[in-house]
């Protein structure tokens, strides 16, 4: 169902402008190297691109893009339906809500390959017998999708080693470990290969504010407030990527994000690995 919708989805999408971009990046490249030039000032790493790269060999219509989001989507929530500790009723609407249907869905973006390596990453460490090969493999892919995926990355990560501070545990997994240090050592210069921008790009120039302002504080931790209680701001035509609060005050919206935080705490004060994740990412 999630498919054949996501399909209707697409036929009548109108493509936007940053979805057509990453596009005529992959189909304008005839190699690897060149769209690593092209894509210079993109400041994120390329699996999707490399992946557009791949599918414009075969094809120029940008419409089978949309069709292999839309497969990369539906994968996730396979995986997510089968093997998420969710009642099946909050399963349902988790991906038929906002984020999962659409902006993971509809739209063509890079954000549909991060949501399905992080889905993937926390079925492998979740299992009792933990593969950290293959844990370290599906990180430094979860890392290499999307700057905000690799900050999830770390905090899972930092997660693992926590764990693995037990003698017991790394003397038990002491080649595996080796062997996925190497691994992730590989995927960070992958991804530091690919993040730096010129020195001409324009978000060099944008911000000069100091890095602790109270303009920058409260851009930040507004950040927080949009991610934990998204309510868009229903008092303007266009209110995709909006919040209500955030909209009516960025400086105001700092102050109620400061008691969001302790939230974690109330819900996860007896897991300790859940209150690390959340805040050390």
């Amino acid at each position: 169902m999630y498919f054949v919708l996501g399909v209707i989805g697409i036929l009548h999408h109108e493509m936007w402008l940053d979805e057509a971009h990453h596009y005529l990046l992959a189909r304008d490249s005839h190699s690897l190297s060149e769209l690593m030039y092209n894509a210079r000032y993109e400041g994120h790493p390329l699996i999707w691109n490399i992946l557009l790269l791949v599918l414009t060999i075969f094809t120029r219509d940008p419409f089978y893009m949309q069709v292999l989001h839309v497969i990369i989507a539906t994968t996730t929530v396979f995986l997510l339906l089968r093997y998420a500790p969710f009642q099946y009723y909050i399963g349902v609407m988790i991906v038929f809500g906002y984020f999962f249907f659409y902006e993971y869905n509809i739209i063509s973006r890079n954000y549909a390959i991060s949501m399905l390596m992080l889905v993937i990453t926390c079925i492998l460490i979740s299992r009792p017998v933990k593969n950290y090969i293959l844990i370290a493999i599906s990180l430094v892919f979860l890392a290499n999708t999307h700057l905000f995926s690799f900050i999830a990355s770390v905090g899972i990560l930092s997660v693992l080693v926590w764990d693995l501070s037990d003698k017991r545990a790394f003397e038990s997994n002491k080649k595996a470990l080796y062997w996925s240090i190497i691994i992730l050592m590989i995927g960070l210069i992958v991804l530091l290969s690919q993040v730096f921008v010129p020195e001409d790009h324009f978000l060099k120039h944008y911000d000069v504010d100091p890095y602790f302002s109270f303009k920058r504080i409260g851009k930040a931790f507004s950040i927080v407030m949009k991610g934990l209680y998204h309510v868009p701001n229903i008092f303007t035509d266009h209110l995709w990527n909006t919040n209500v609060l955030v909209s009516s005050s960025k400086i105001g919206s700092t102050v109620p994000v400061f008691l969001v935080l302790f939230i974690p705490l109330i819900f996860f004060i007896e897991n300790p690995h859940a209150l690390f994740f959340f805040y050390f990412s």
